[in-house]
């Protein structure tokens, strides 16, 4: 079966050796795609009359349905927010077995990697479904955005991939509207290349490209999540209707031809009464990183506020230097500042590359009032209150009954966000930080709870693995997390939000040894390898690790291994990948890593990613770095330094990495290999993320030892041990 990016004229009959298609459209080289497969497909047919076709292998086109379904919808609701049609008469997507990306957006005949595409509801989990809908929402954006008007070079790669990430969200949202998906954003995108970006070793948006290897490297989370971060924030500036007008009359001013940043900023001026959006977008897209707004608050005679508001650039290490210079805006942005206060009063400021002195008539002196800035964490920016707003927020989240709390999700989560942010670079001390996680035990959405895993808990706990504080800090996170899975309890019903929060902490509760949920967890593991009962597609991640990790046999794991070389469902095969990878026991992990470079059942697509698997076991991880250096010359005539992915390879290794041996270690591996071709930033980044995880060590592991002494004996009286226990059955 020959497929194309255009169909077969209906007269044409296909021979052994000439299928014809009809003439394309103009378009860039690189969305050409040429297939011959013996693949089934399902299809639909757009409001539009557009014919939509989703490929698989023949065995898995029954996995199909949910991706045909979604791009249906997003092809339609595009078509109505970009005011323009699908210029082609049909659009394919396409399963491949093998595909180390994970989807592209050829033109007419978009490739996915299979677990990107394919849904089985039956054994896929929600963060699997989602996964699914977000990749095709994003491949569908980009036939607008990126194949009907393509960048003019590739230092404006974020054109295409910003944007289509930012649409993504928006055409799921309008179809899954109970997943809150827009507020996923957070936990996907915003939050995450913040960490990216608050490093020296970061660039800028736009970015200029001069080789191959620039080409490659420029496709971050810089182009993608940042991208998206800033037009998520100039649609919230300047409003839906004017931007999604703005939109249309670029799309249809550079239709079939290429377009610059500047183009697509006037475009969206001319509909705009209120904004310049170069003036606006220039000091987000053309210098790196991003500010923080240090926060004063001051109150006069007549008791209205005096807020003074200053910006500057932060950077996550305590001893790098904003070099000015470097930056045409001095590191200065424009900044709506959007704020809520205690007494449900919104409203913005805007600091257009400078600081502010504004008087509000709020008295904000009383111990419970608070003002939040960022107000729904729209812009890309943090906030440093003083001391003494954190600890009202403090209070007011553990005082205040959840139902009646005032800031949402995304402004709860944002809290999280910037001030552990802002602790690990020094700007706030640590026992601030600690005290706003005090409340997560009354914390019941999904969206702040992986916030303060990812700032807090995962990176702490990485970093006190080996010290004698660890012990109470597992205490600390146990207390916390043990009255929310009271609540939930251990049977995966309920509403999205419920179901990912119940498996997120029972996974935080295996890593920190709750004793009873590990328990739970290894005897399900028993139970799905001895007796064939899988466990429920939400929580069957936690149970394979873990299971692995705290039980798993030389028996069990040559088991796990027969499964994963036999399994259909893509997205189950990555699940047993990474349950292989938690083994605790030397010699298996070396046999792991064997098959990887032998290619012995371990796909190309899934090489870089049971890399990073193996190398977040911390009983493995020694191991993976010992085998990374040992064969990198043979990985680099493998993949050759122009693959963007092994240039990152090493990165993910030590990114963990705190002391002055493996700082070397590193350092004279580069000296090897002097070549980084499409990894020299990342190269720059391990070092740098090494460097700060020392300082950190040295600097902040004192800190948080003593406030755990201090504080957990009083904080496990206010969080008892729950009474009701834990039952296997309710799994």
């Amino acid at each position: 079966m020959p497929l194309s990016g255009q169909p077969r004229p209906s007269d044409h009959e296909d021979s052994l050796y000439v299928s014809r298609f009809q003439r394309s459209v103009k378009m860039s080289t690189y969305l050409v795609c040429f297939i011959v497969c013996d693949f089934n497909f399902t299809e639909t047919v757009s409001n539009s009359g557009i014919n939509i076709r989703v490929y698989s292998t023949p065995d898995k086109v029954d996995q199909t349905l949910y991706a045909l379904d979604m791009a249906k919808h997003t092809l339609d609701i595009y078509e109505e927010m970009f005011n323009m049609s699908y210029p082609l008469p049909k659009q394919d997507l396409i399963a491949i077995p093998d595909f180390v990306s994970g989807a592209m957006e050829h033109w007419g005949l978009m490739t996915f990697r299979e677990s990107r595409l394919l849904y089985n509801p039956n054994s896929s989990s929600i963060p699997d479904q989602i996964n699914v809908a977000l990749v095709v929402a994003h491949e569908m954006a980009h036939q607008w955005f990126g194949n009907i008007v393509t960048m003019d070079w590739w230092n404006d790669l974020w054109l295409n991939e910003g944007f289509a990430s930012f649409m993504e969200y928006l055409g799921v949202d309008g179809k899954e509207t109970d997943w809150d998906i827009l507020n996923k954003f957070l936990d996907f995108d915003l939050f995450p290349v913040m960490t990216e970006d608050s490093q020296i070793s970061s660039h800028p948006i736009i970015v200029d490209v001069h080789s191959p290897n620039e080409v490659n490297s420029v496709f971050d989370a810089i182009s993608y999540s940042k991208g998206a971060s800033v037009i998520r924030m100039l649609e919230a500036m300047i409003g839906k209707k004017t931007f999604f007008d703005g939109v249309s009359k670029y799309l249809k001013d550079f239709q079939w031809g290429n377009a610059r940043t500047d183009d697509l900023w006037q475009a969206l001026s001319d509909v705009s009464e209120d904004y310049n959006v170069k003036h606006v977008m220039d000091t987000w897209t053309i210098q790196d990183g991003f500010p923080y707004i240090n926060l004063s608050l001051n109150q006069d005679s007549s008791g209205q506020t005096i807020i003074s508001a200053t910006q500057k650039r932060f950077l996550i290490s305590s001893s790098s230097e904003v070099d000015v210079s470097k930056s045409p805006f001095k590191y200065k942005w424009y900044v709506s500042l959007d704020y809520l206060t205690s007494e449900n009063v919104t409203g913005k400021e805007i600091m257009d590359m400078k600081n502010i002195n504004v008087t509000k008539d709020f008295d904000l002196s009383s111990p419970n009032s608070w003002i939040k800035c960022n107000h729904g964490q729209m812009g890309f920016y943090i906030v440093l209150y003083p001391n003494e707003m954190w600890l009202k927020f403090s209070n007011y989240l553990q005082q205040t009954p959840s139902s009646r709390w005032l800031l949402s999700n995304a402004d709860r989560a944002g809290l999280i966000n910037d001030v552990f942010l802002l602790a690990e670079s020094g700007k706030l001390s640590y026992d601030t930080a600690l005290e706003m996680l005090s409340y997560l035990s009354q914390e019941n959405d999904y969206l702040p709870w992986t916030t303060a895993n990812r700032r807090a808990f995962s990176y702490i706990s990485t970093m006190l693995s080996h010290d004698s504080s660890y012990i109470l800090w597992k205490k600390f996170l146990a207390a916390s997390i043990k009255p929310i899975i009271e609540r939930l309890g251990f049977e995966d019903t309920g509403p999205n939000n419920d179901r990912q929060l119940r498996a997120l902490l029972l996974d935080k509760g295996c890593s920190v040894e709750i004793n009873s949920i590990v328990r739970n967890v290894t005897q399900l593991f028993r139970h799905w390898l001895d007796q064939n009962i899988k466990p429920s597609a939400n929580i069957k991640r936690v149970v394979y690790n873990y299971g692995m990790k705290y039980g798993g046999t030389d028996s069990d794991w040559q088991l796990v291994w027969d499964k994963y070389l036999t399994e259909s469902s893509p997205q189950e095969k990555e699940a047993l990948a990474v349950s292989l990878s938690r083994v605790q026991k030397p010699y298996l992990i070396s046999k792991l890593l064997d098959n990887m470079k032998t290619q012995n059942g371990i796909k190309t697509q899934d090489f870089f990613t049971l890399v990073t698997q193996v190398s977040a076991n911390q009983a493995a991880n020694h191991i993976v770095w010992d085998w990374a250096r040992q064969n990198y010359q043979f990985f680099t005539e493998r993949f050759t330094i122009n693959n963007r992915n092994f240039g990152r390879m090493v990165f993910y290794i030590v990114r963990n990495y705190a002391t002055e041996v493996k700082l070397q270690e590193v350092k004279d591996l580069f000296s090897r290999f002097p070549d980084a071709g499409a990894g020299e930033r990342f190269r720059r980044m391990a070092i740098e993320t090494i460097e700060t995880n020392m300082s950190w060590m040295k600097v902040y592991k004192p800190v948080i030892a003593n406030w755990l002494q201090t504080h957990v004996a009083n904080f496990l009286e206010r969080s008892p041990e729950p009474a009701s226990g834990y039952r296997v059955k309710n799994l």
